[in-house]
């Protein structure tokens, strides 16, 4: 079974994805440029941020280039997270429980690999940047940027060119 049959009894199930209204070349090209918008936008705050070595040991050392990775890489599940969120605009238990469960997996998995003496060079990253409160301002900026711009572009259909 194809879903022939269906498309004959119910052809309104189909309407949308025969007619390319939600997956179409201008929605491509719109999604490549706000993601290539905001990658900029998440590396450029971090690289800022990070110039002069917001993040210290008492010591004096710093890992730089490791936390600055890492803010990246943090803040970039958190766009795709929130992204994935918008775009459904179904907010089911089992939708919000799997995004929930997926992020705290990211988190889960960067505590279990710093702890780890052979698989990290920079031992205690996790701890050092998860108690340092820039950089919950350095991961946050970024996100909420992304998540207003992401916001904009898939309610501005709804705000503007609504029927009254």
């Amino acid at each position: 079974m194809d879903g022939g049959h269906l498309r004959k009894l119910i052809p309104h199930l189909y309407y949308i994805g025969q007619r390319n209204l939600n997956y179409n070349q201008f929605v491509f090209y719109r999604w490549m440029l706000l993601s290539i918008g905001q990658g900029i936008i998440i590396y450029t705050i971090c690289l800022f941020a990070f110039q002069n070595h917001c993040i210290l040991e008492p010591t004096g050392e710093s890992t730089d280039h490791w936390e600055f990775g890492m803010v990246v890489f943090t803040s970039l599940i958190l766009v795709v997270t929130n992204k994935l969120l918008i775009t459904s605009k179904n907010f089911e238990p089992a939708l919000v429980t799997i995004t929930l469960a997926t992020v705290g997996f990211y988190f889960l998995y960067l505590g279990v690999t710093d702890s780890l003496h052979t698989w990290v060079m920079q031992h205690f990253t996790f701890k050092r940047l998860f108690t340092s409160l820039n950089f919950y301002s350095i991961m946050l900026l970024p996100t909420m940027i992304c998540f207003y711009m992401d916001f904009l572009f898939e309610t501005r259909p709804l705000i503007f060119f609504s029927d009254p």
